[in-house]
């Protein structure tokens, strides 16, 4: 089972955002309708071997997204986004963690460290001037967004992860690390 943890620092726990600003006030929800996209969609289908969380460090809640059973998702942002945000106006209005908000999308008061410690699988940290490992398939890969992670957050992930890797001599976004990833790891299954 692939897995991916991102750590979200701008976007807010709120259904308030406008579908029409997903990168405005409410933080940047564009970058996490990229990341749930690229982890899950491929050619006429969903990826049903990966697991996406999604930290979000201003709320200290999580979300849980399982290609398993995940359904309704599609490659324009605004639809994706559209999910978030009722996923979002729902948990405001009831604050049930745990629930299953959305097929295969389900929210928790989970921590970094809840996450981590919960894997029964090697935590590869994901960043930029990292060294080289192979992938593997078994993994928890830990990104940030467009902010760094903070010295806090890594020290937690240093406590847990295997490895820093680095996938690129460049700097990537969150959403085309996940595209590397799964292109390496479906080219190791074929060769």
């Amino acid at each position: 089972m692939r897995s991916f943890l991102l750590v979200s620092h701008t976007v807010k726990v709120n259904g308030d955002f406008s579908l029409n600003s997903l990168a405005g006030d409410h933080g940047r929800i564009d970058i996490l309708c990229h990341v749930i996209k690229n982890c899950f969609l491929v050619s006429n289908g969903i990826r049903t071997d990966t697991i996406l969380y999604i930290y979000f460090a201003t709320d200290k809640l999580t979300i849980k997204m399982d290609g398993s059973s995940l359904k309704f998702i599609n490659p324009d942002e605004r639809s994706t986004a559209s999910i978030i945000r009722n996923i979002f106006k729902e948990f405001t209005s009831y604050q049930v963690t745990g629930k299953e908000y959305h097929p295969g999308i389900t929210l928790y008061r989970w921590s970094i460290e809840d996450i981590l410690k919960s894997a029964k699988v090697s935590v590869i940290y994901l960043k930029e001037g990292g060294g080289y490992d192979p992938l593997s398939e078994e993994s928890l890969f830990v990104l940030g967004d467009s902010m760094d992670l903070s010295a806090d957050e890594e020290k937690i992930i240093n406590r847990y992860a295997i490895n820093t890797v680095s996938i690129s001599p460049i700097s990537l976004h969150a959403d085309q690390c996940i595209t590397v990833i799964h292109n390496r790891l479906d080219m190791y299954k074929t060769h």
